[in-house]
């Protein structure tokens, strides 16, 4: 997908002295956590991202010209094991993922507009441990479109209406019309 690139980021490009780095959003139980994946912190939008440096990698993200849904992963190393417990509980399945490119000053100012690189929803936690007895968690995000194929279990019943809706009766007569004959036209010979 073409994106824009902000004036200020392409005069920047021609003098040839960027530092990039890339912000990561993601939506948890006990709030939203913000990182990036250079050293210090970064202030944008309001939110303050922590830098973790060398202990995060985030996969290929790639895109297509046909519509299909691909996903990235995150992962962080070199976790303490007392920790990957908060990390199996207030990761929720389904939470909002935000991935953005930035271009930074030498005090890690964001510098014109960032790029959205993905958004998408977490999907699954993987935890590995090494030999020296620390973890890495990684987590998948799978982008919206993978919504597309996923099964709908809700069926069009007045039993599943009465849920969603009690005393709502616009579905009552629906198991009705399987069996229903209509005439049509002239009847009268």
């Amino acid at each position: 997908m073409p994106r824009g690139i902000d004036p200020t980021v392409l005069a920047l490009m021609a003098t040839g002295n960027l530092r990039m780095g890339t912000l990561v959003s993601i939506e948890t139980l006990s709030g939203m956590v913000y990182a990036w994946t250079g050293y210090g912190t970064v202030v944008y939008n309001g939110n303050t991202y922590l830098g973790l440096g060398s202990l995060t990698n985030i996969s290929a993200i790639t895109e297509a010209n046909s519509v299909i849904s691909q996903g990235v992963t995150l992962t962080l190393n070199g976790v303490d094991p007392t920790n990957i417990s908060e990390a199996l509980t207030d990761i929720p399945q389904g939470g909002n993922v935000q991935i953005l490119f930035v271009v930074l000053d030498g005090s890690n100012n964001v510098i014109g507009v960032p790029i959205v690189s993905f958004a998408g929803q977490t999907d699954g936690i993987t935890i590995k441990e090494d030999a020296s007895g620390l973890s890495s968690i990684s987590l998948d995000v799978e982008n919206r479109l993978t919504q597309l194929q996923r099964d709908r279990t809700y069926r069009w019943t007045q039993a599943q209406q009465a849920e969603l809706y009690p005393g709502d009766t616009g579905f009552l007569y629906t198991a009705d019309l399987a069996d229903y004959v209509a005439l049509w036209g002239n009847t009268i010979s």
